[in-house]
């Protein structure tokens, strides 16, 4: 109990000083500093005769080496910095679990892979994002799709790589419980829709409504708030709400566990999932190109679960999915969408808000 709570407290300094908010923090700088642990020789292997434990001793338990001593063996090893930027996205999820099993794995095999310190800076919220997006103060940018359609669209920034889109997590669905008389998406006219109003996947769908004629003031748009997507399959099922538009994934899960209890009705196009940028005038460096490979080489979602393993936490979905090479055509139509959404549902939706106030 006492190690483990040991471990505990040592992950918490690993993660409140090696990825501080906005930049590195003095006391992680300071550690950085000092000179890494020599490592212990391996223990030579007992004979397999060796006496058993005697009964009711308590075996000792795996320790996997600490997360923040692996990482300031690494800084040591790597003085020279790049810094990518990154906001989680969705909810903004950043917890101690989430960095573990996603990014700490991420930063340690590409800083071996580049020979240089790898490290991931997180913002709390889009907004803070944009604003570092546009000072360039980083190398690199992990950000989501709808980021890098504006800023690759006037030149700007160059994409590197992006989520794949066979992960399936940026299509928007809109289910419906198998009773419901919304058999296509034209017909949540005067119907009530749950969904999570600033996620890209509404946009998505905003954008398909748009297109068949369905606008803020043909049906009632409940956002689900901090229940999150999830939160709306208990309204659904209540009867609360008519419908929910929610990640494919989310609905396709839905679906699976009750077949007969929901109706997928439509889904959005596909948009690209999170995209690693880079300053246009960076495009043609050497570390751009050095960047951009190592990211594709650590490919296989083994190696994270490996190297993951290896610091003692299990690897996380969040960075576990194939990545592919990206080009700005690839965010042309997530563009539109965006435009015609603030165009047409944001200024539509305010126009109707003015209206019901008179």
């Amino acid at each position: 109990m006492k190690m483990e709570k040991m471990k505990t407290k040592l992950i918490a300094v690993a993660l409140s000083l090696a990825f501080p908010f906005g930049g590195v923090s003095p006391a992680f700088a300071q550690a950085a500093a000092k000179p890494a642990e020599a490592a212990k020789p391996a223990e030579a292997a007992k004979p397999a005769e060796a006496a058993k434990p005697a009964e009711g001793e308590k075996k000792e338990e795996k320790i996997y080496p600490d997360p923040f001593k692996e990482r300031q063996r690494i800084i040591q090893m790597y003085p020279e910095k790049v810094t990518v930027n990154f906001y989680p996205g969705g909810t903004g999820r950043l917890d101690k679990h989430y960095l573990l099993a996603n990014f700490l794995p991420l930063s340690n095999l590409l800083s071996h892979k580049l020979k240089m310190n790898v490290s991931f800076l997180f913002e709390r919220e889009p907004k803070h994002q944009s604003k570092k997006v546009k000072d360039k103060s980083f190398h690199f940018y992990f950000v989501t799709a709808s980021e890098a359609s504006k800023v690759t669209k006037d030149g700007k920034y160059i994409p590197l790589v992006r989520h794949s889109d066979d992960t399936k997590e940026f299509v928007g669905s809109l289910i419906v419980k198998a009773s419901s008389p919304i058999k296509k998406l034209e017909d949540v006219k005067g119907k009530k829709i749950g969904w999570v109003s600033f996620a890209q996947i509404s946009q998505l769908m905003r954008y398909n409504m748009l297109e068949v004629g369905v606008n803020p003031q043909n049906a009632t748009f409940v956002d689900a708030g901090s229940a999150g997507q999830n939160g709306l399959r208990a309204s659904l099922d209540s009867g609360a709400i008519d419908g929910a538009i929610v990640r494919l994934t989310i609905a396709s899960k839905w679906k699976k566990e009750a077949p007969d209890a929901y109706n997928i009705v439509a889904n959005s196009f596909r948009a690209p999932g999170f995209t690693l940028l880079v300053p246009k005038d960076k495009e043609n460096d050497p570390l751009t190109a050095a960047m951009k490979q190592a990211w594709m080489e650590i490919n296989p979602k083994s190696s994270l679960e490996e190297e993951a393993a290896m610091l003692g936490v299990k690897a996380g979905a969040g960075m576990t999915g194939t990545f592919v090479p990206a080009a700005p055509e690839d965010f042309v139509e997530l563009f539109k969408s965006g435009e015609v959404v603030k165009e047409k549902w944001i200024e539509e939706g305010a126009e109707a808000k003015k209206e019901e106030k008179k």
